[in-house]
């Protein structure tokens, strides 16, 4: 928790150090067995990024989830 000015400028330091715009340009998310989804270019702008994801992101699936692949069949047979 941030409770005062010393431990904003702390985490602020942090931030500035850390989270830089490079650290998620193709970061892969998740990959399957048959796809992979990255992270769109940071040079990209919103309409760009937005038809990335509409045409890159894999069909649904449980793995996008962070569920096991098997995690569907049940839902399936119902």
């Amino acid at each position: 928790h941030v409770t005062d000015a010393f431990d904003r400028r702390l985490v602020m330091a942090y931030l500035e150090e850390y989270l830089k715009p490079d650290l998620l340009d193709g970061f892969v998310i998740f990959a399957t067995p048959t796809s992979s989804f990255s992270t769109p270019s940071n040079s990209f702008n919103n309409k760009q990024a937005a038809e990335y994801v509409q045409e890159a992101f894999p069909q649904e699936s449980p793995i996008a989830y962070g569920l096991h692949p098997n995690a569907e069949i049940n839902f399936r047979k119902s």
